[in-house]
C-alpha cells in the first residue's frame, strides 16, 4: 500500500511535467550557401492547452511549441563538383 505522501508526491511531479511542456518542431533543408549561427525564435509556433485534475482541483497545462534553427555545413568538392550541406532544425 502506498502512502498519502507518495501519492501526493507523484501528482505534483505529473503536473510539473504537464505544466511545463515545451516542444521543437524539426525540417530539413539542403543547399550550399553561407549560413548564419543557429537561433531559437522567440515566438511559439503553437500553443496548446490542456486541463487536469488531481485531489479535487483543476489545473491548466500550456504546451508552446517553439522553432530552434541549427545550420550545419558540409560543402565538399570531388570529382562530380557535387555540394551538400544540411540545415537542421531541432
Amino acid at each position: 500500500m502506498h502512502s498519502p505522501t507518495l501519492y501526493i508526491s507523484l501528482a505534483i511531479l505529473t503536473l510539473s511535467i504537464f505544466v511545463n511542456t515545451q516542444s521543437v518542431s524539426t525540417y530539413f533543408s539542403t543547399s550550399c550557401e553561407t549560413i548564419p549561427e543557429p537561433f531559437l525564435e522567440t515566438t511559439p509556433i503553437s500553443t496548446r492547452t490542456r486541463t487536469m485534475t488531481s485531489n479535487g482541483e483543476t489545473f491548466i497545462g500550456i504546451t508552446e511549441v517553439y522553432q530552434s534553427i541549427t545550420y550545419v555545413s558540409d560543402c565538399v568538392t570531388d570529382d562530380y563538383d557535387e555540394y551538400t550541406s544540411t540545415l537542421v532544425i531541432w
